[in-house]
């Protein structure tokens, strides 16, 4: 199997903090975000890593190299301009035709076995699945709603207002390469544009419920109380 990291961005709610660094190459227990990323595909027996770059792309690509040096084969794609989450992923998409893969947003962190996103992802028959978590609130997440087998029946960017729902999406998919072909070139965004284009039109997309959450470091502040936890977290079992 393969897996898309996507690590474009820019990062911009950390301020200072990413005025030199990307918000992928933040440290988290002394190594990059983008690095535990790269574990956690390996710990499934990924090592095929397709990484999109665009701010400061120099210094993830400085670190990373090759791959080599981490047991793993990465493939870079720059973009020019951002191309979005799902742009991104489009961009690989002669590389990604034959199977199943994973998408993962490489400024998160996560302390999940995705070997349990694919066990469900071949049980359900999907043609996607999302890896959710519950959160209390849900207003800067992704907000999905689904039926009594969790297939997804809608789904909810950033709601202005307190919905029926707690759970959010991760930024893990799985998904088969028969999507790729339903995904424009250009700029385009999986939350806003994709997914529920693909709810619309009736593809089977099913939500993975996970016990933990990601650890958040969307701000300074965030990423300070990050700092102050990451052992407890990474100590955790799910």
């Amino acid at each position: 199997m393969k897996a898309v990291l996507l690590a474009a961005g820019k990062g911009e709610r950390l301020g200072r903090i990413t005025k030199a660094i990307p918000k992928p190459m933040l440290q988290i227990l002394g190594k990059p975000i983008i690095m535990h990323n790269i574990e956690m595909c390996k710990n499934f027996g990924i090592t095929d890593i397709y990484i999109n770059l665009h701010y400061l792309h120099d210094v993830i690509t400085n670190y990373l190299g090759n791959g080599g040096e981490f047991g793993v084969s990465i493939t870079y794609s720059q973009e020019k301009e951002l191309l979005g989450t799902a742009g991104g992923v489009k961009n690989f998409a002669n590389e990604l035709a034959r199977d199943k893969f994973f998408v993962i947003y490489a400024d998160t962190v996560y302390n999940y076995d995705l070997g349990v996103v694919y066990q469900e992802h071949c049980i359900k028959n999907a043609d996607m699945s999302i890896v959710l978590f519950e959160l209390d609130d849900v207003t800067q997440s992704g907000v999905v709603f689904m039926d009594g087998n969790n297939l997804i029946l809608d789904f909810i960017e950033k709601p202005k207002n307190e919905l029926n729902s707690n759970w959010v999406n991760t930024g893990i998919y799985l998904m088969e390469p028969e999507l790729l072909d339903l995904i424009p070139h250009g700029f385009c965004d999986f939350a806003t544009d994709i997914i529920p284009a693909f709810i619309k039109s009736k593809k089977n997309i099913y939500g993975v419920k996970m016990q933990s959450e990601t650890l958040p470091i969307d701000t300074s502040m965030l990423y300070k109380k990050a700092l102050e936890t990451e052992s407890e977290f990474f100590n955790k079992e799910y």
